[in-house]
């Protein structure tokens, strides 16, 4: 018969091995916390289509929830990285585009496809990103990692900071993998999603942005400039002469002297430009953070492109064009066109 006190003895060994130690609890609560976390974000994440969507919906969720300081996204195609998406409270050009030939460690990211965690402030502002990001001087540590898709090419990098020394860590490194995992599932599925869009946007004629498209732009960047600074100018122009081309020589040889103008307002503005076709004979082109005085030099290099064009017949073209600018001339859309508006029309009367 075994004695109760050995009984007792026993149960006591049996309970220490099966409850948990205090140090087992704050290990298993992290880890709760941590899963509820990850399907807080995951939620955001697959409801996630548009840029703007994900900019405004799922970083800012993972932002609040683990309590990162700063967060960036960067698309990574033509061997340029583009900030598409930002969560900060410094002041931030929103239109960065980093080119690859500098020595810049941002790069060996991208190229090594490895994740890169840094826990200085000057390596992490003069060696990582140069003067291209601006980071908050209480910022102590940084996690950087690839984004690949489905063929393991990538395709942009998620950077977050944090005012806390080594926040980013072995054991919490598994946890912002999978959030890097799901961001590049959510970011190639919302490039699909945009190139779909993208296509019904296009004017069939000319191949540049619609008017509906041109109009959404114009909202969305006052926003962006709003939230994070920056400029833009917008200019509406029309084609001299356009009416005599389809009264003397027919509709075809006018869509052919719209197509060919179009093309040279693409190859002359910059990739981080955009232009649209208006209606008819009208133009829309958006400058983003340039001058008033380089954006009449552009259009005056386009013009002088336009007038040089042959396009065997007796008449020369150009553009007219009216020019407004945010915040200088108007805060919305509607107002920056109706004063681009009233300029061309009364350039286009002096033109007569």
């Amino acid at each position: 018969m075994i004695s109760s006190e050995f009984q007792t003895l026993q149960l006591e060994e049996t309970i220490k091995e099966v409850l948990p130690t205090e140090e087992k609890i704050k290990k298993l609560t992290k880890i709760l916390l941590q899963l509820h976390t990850n399907y807080e974000i995951l939620k955001h994440f697959n409801k996630t289509t548009d840029f703007e969507d994900f900019m405004m919906d799922a970083l800012i969720k993972t932002n609040k929830l683990l309590g990162i300081d700063q967060l960036f996204l960067f698309l990574y195609e033509d061997e340029v990285l583009k900030l598409i998406s930002m969560v900060t409270n410094k002041h931030q050009n929103p239109n960065i585009q980093i080119d690859k030939n500098n020595n810049l460690s941002i790069w060996n990211v991208i190229f090594s496809g490895k994740v890169f965690i840094l826990n200085d402030y000057d390596e992490i502002t003069k060696k990582f990103y140069g003067s291209y990001i601006k980071v908050d001087k209480q910022i102590k540590s940084m996690l950087a990692m690839p984004l690949f898709n489905k063929s393991k090419k990538a395709i942009g990098l998620l950077t977050a900071h944090s005012k806390k020394e080594n926040i980013f860590n072995e054991h919490s490194l598994p946890f912002y993998l999978e959030l890097a995992l799901e961001t590049s599932k959510t970011l190639e599925r919302s490039r699909q999603f945009s190139i779909l869009k993208e296509l019904s946007f296009l004017d069939e004629l000319t191949g540049l942005y619609n008017r509906r498209f041109v109009n959404t732009i114009l909202e969305n960047e006052i926003k962006k400039c709003k939230r994070y600074g920056g400029t833009f100018t917008l200019i509406i122009a029309d084609m001299n002469n356009f009416k005599k081309i389809n009264d003397k020589y027919g509709h075809l040889k006018g869509d052919e002297a719209l197509k060919k103008v179009a093309e040279i307002i693409r190859t002359r503005i910059r990739g981080s430009d955009l232009a649209g076709r208006f209606g008819g004979d009208e133009f829309a082109i958006i400058f983003f953070n340039t001058s008033k005085e380089n954006v009449k030099k552009v259009m005056e290099d386009i013009n002088k492109k336009i007038k040089e064009l042959d396009l065997g017949i007796e008449i020369q073209i150009s553009l007219s064009y009216g020019i407004s600018s945010f915040p200088e001339s108007a805060d919305t859309p509607k107002q920056l066109i109706e004063i681009a508006d009233k300029e061309l029309y009364q350039n286009k009367k002096s033109y007569q």
